[in-house]
């Protein structure tokens, strides 16, 4: 809960100051204030879900390539 700051900071919507835009490059920014949103009837922050969601993507193809070039040594050390 400490580890996601949403929990105690939300950003504005709309403004562009740099904690909003530090903020929202937190995958799961997106998730808790889309699930809030849902929870009390509130719009849903569509844009900070789709950062979230752009974010976990790259994350994922970059893991993914990073294994790709590495599995074949994988085995090796552990």
């Amino acid at each position: 809960m400490f580890a996601t700051p949403t929990v105690y900071m939300q950003p504005k919507t709309g403004g562009s100051s740099t904690l909003d835009v530090i903020l929202g490059l937190n995958p799961m920014t997106g998730l808790i204030s889309a699930f809030r949103a849902a929870c009390l009837g509130t719009p849903i922050p569509w844009m900070q879900f789709g950062c979230s969601a752009a974010c976990v993507i790259a994350v994922f193809v970059m893991g993914c390539l990073y294994f790709r070039v590495s599995e074949d040594a994988f085995a090796d050390i552990i």
